[in-house]
């Protein structure tokens, strides 16, 4: 399969963590059922990107929203699957994103409660002559757990003939502010 190194902006892509997120540190009741939360599958969620208003966005950070589509919500742990996409039809190209160290917790979202994920987006002109550009259209998202892929629109140019994961991923819940004090 074919690899790829993303610019966008100079690059980094959020799925961060939003303010609002309910930890869970047991079974956590459905509001239709009264029982456990059930695990997010992707028809459950509704994805949306936005950029950052702040010196992020020169950095190439954006934010992809997750929120229920649903009122009775899911819960998510753990890392999204995320690759790039030519189609919206979410076919992914490349190797998925590689995963970043950081603790999983179980997390609720809700129609009112937003989560994100953080990702990073590899600088494709940092490969020089070793870049083979491509367009994509967006990103293809498989939430933790792997049921159902989502497109999510996001155009940009790629590299396609690489050996490094170009995408990086932090689990649902930390946010780009948890990782920027990590690196400091």
């Amino acid at each position: 399969m074919r690899k790829l190194a993303a610019t966008v902006f100079g690059a980094a892509l959020i799925l961060g963590a939003c303010a609002g997120t309910e930890k869970i540190s047991g079974p956590v009741p459905s509001a239709t059922s009264g029982g456990a939360a059930v695990p997010c599958v992707s028809s459950d969620l509704v994805l949306s990107v936005r950029v950052p208003d702040d010196e992020r966005a020169a950095a190439g950070f954006i934010v992809v929203d997750i929120n229920a589509a649903h009122a009775r919500g899911c819960t998510i742990e753990g890392y999204p699957k995320v690759t790039f996409s030519q189609d919206s039809d979410g076919t992914p190209l490349g190797d998925p994103a590689e995963q970043q160290p950081g603790t999983t917790e179980s997390l609720r979202v809700t129609p009112d409660r937003a989560l994100s994920v953080v990702l990073q987006l590899r600088d494709m002109s940092a490969f020089g002559s070793d870049c083979e550009p491509m367009h994509v259209s967006g990103l293809s998202i498989t939430p933790p757990g792997g049921h159902g892929t989502q497109f999510v629109e996001y155009p940009a140019t790629v590299c396609t003939n690489l050996d490094t994961p170009m995408l990086k991923v932090w689990p649902v819940g930390v946010s780009l502010d948890d990782i920027q004090q990590a690196t400091r």
